[in-house]
């Protein structure tokens, strides 16, 4: 969980925070690609990937030939990346940068069991949407 602003190098890598490397540490890769909606890229651990195709593969993909043609393009997008040692860099090459739209800045935040990449700028536009949507709820529930 959480949040980190991290920059690209000028090789397009990113450092995986260290408050979210324990779930990648043992792993020594993870599986990157584009999140549904294509405005962010999802970062797997091999072990939550494999979980996440499985349970795409247990829907209807043998009896709705649409579902079958979504999980072969999803998977199809995605690339097994090695997490470069000591540093935890990881690269996103210009074609997954490219869908994402991200630029040098970057934000890393931790979802469940995996982490999203996110331009800053999507971000923060995300975040202050969802704060106007909830804030309504807080003041009638009177959270504050």
């Amino acid at each position: 969980m959480g949040e980190a602003k991290v920059t690209r190098d000028d090789r397009g890598r990113i450092v995986i925070p260290s408050e979210h490397y324990a779930a990648f540490e043992d792993a020594g890769e993870v599986l990157i690609g584009p999140a549904p909606g294509g405005e962010s890229l999802y970062v797997f651990p091999p072990r939550a990937w494999n979980d996440l195709v499985d349970r795409l593969r247990r829907g209807k993909e043998e009896d709705d030939p649409e579902a079958s043609a979504f999980l072969r393009l999803y998977t199809s997008l995605y690339r097994r990346e090695k997490i470069q040692g000591k540093s935890r860099r990881i690269d996103l090459t210009p074609a997954l940068s490219q869908l994402a739209s991200l630029s040098d800045s970057v934000v890393v935040v931790g979802r469940d069991d995996r982490l999203e990449v996110l331009d800053e700028s999507a971000w923060r536009r995300r975040t202050a949407d969802i704060l106007a949507a909830v804030k309504p709820m807080a003041e009638k529930s009177r959270w504050d």
